[in-house]
């Protein structure tokens, strides 16, 4: 199924998880928008996503602005710094997003 525009009815979902794929598709902010939709008024779009050199990836602060408007980014968890998540230390840019459906 198309992960951008997924063909899907019926209840309305509490949680849209995400891990690497954001980055991947050509239009994000609309991919987010469309991903609103299926959400139920109290549901969260959970984003693991990262920026990694030579430049491939999302920053989270683009990513906030994306959400802005359609969701209340509700955590940022950075996790480039815990070397214990990567057994060193890596240079690029990798985080959590938690944001709530919009009201």
């Amino acid at each position: 199924m198309d992960a951008a525009s997924p063909a899907l009815a019926g209840h309305p979902f509490e949680v849209v998880m995400c891990r690497h794929l954001l980055r991947t598709l050509p239009e994000p902010a609309h991919v987010l928008a469309r991903w609103r939709q299926l959400l139920a008024p109290t549901g969260r779009v959970i984003l693991i996503e990262g920026f990694w050199m030579p430049g491939a990836g999302l920053k989270a602060e683009a990513v906030i602005e994306m959400l802005a408007g359609r969701f209340v980014v509700v955590a940022h968890v950075p996790l480039s710094d815990n070397s214990l998540l990567w057994g060193t230390v890596v240079p690029d840019e990798r985080y959590t997003l938690n944001a709530m459906a919009g009201r």
